[in-house]
């Protein structure tokens, strides 16, 4: 698929095992849910809501979310990314890391060391980085402490 082009006021946006060139997606209030996508640039913009996407994001990966979680599971090493997070408040986690050094003006994170790049900017709300494998061994490690819990 060559481009995918959405702007809309109030809904939510799935996407589910789709390879395209480039996709813009602009939001007012809704969720963007992108599993299982290969790109080779992304630029997403929303007043209100949570971005998730998980994938093969090659090219520029653009986040910009006033108030909402953004949520990023890469195929590649989070290391061959070049990388600016930055944010208000809420979490920042990047692979295994918690970043808990906030400026009053906010907190800017800055990693310059690939062709690709993550650009994540939000106002209120988590963010989170992380390369795939550590997110399957994250939900199977909430699993067994959950099956542990019920014997």
């Amino acid at each position: 698929m060559e481009q995918i082009k959405i702007n809309s006021a109030f809904s939510d946006v799935w996407i589910k095992g789709v390879s395209f060139k480039n996709a813009d997606i602009e939001l007012n209030y809704g969720d963007v849910d992108a599993e299982g996508i290969v790109s080779q640039g992304i630029d997403i913009r929303s007043d209100c809501g949570d971005v998730e996407l998980a994938g093969d994001l090659k090219g520029q990966t653009k986040v910009k979310v006033e108030s909402g979680d953004i949520d990023i599971d890469t195929k590649a090493e989070i290391q061959d990314y070049s990388m600016t997070v930055k944010a208000l408040s809420g979490d920042v986690t990047i692979g295994d890391k918690e970043i808990e050094e906030f400026a009053e003006e906010g907190y800017s994170y800055k990693q310059d060391s690939g062709e690709d790049s993550l650009d994540l900017e939000a106002a209120a709300g988590d963010k989170t980085v992380r390369h795939l494998e550590q997110l399957k061994t994250n939900r199977l490690d909430k699993m067994a402490a959950k099956s542990l819990t019920k014997n």
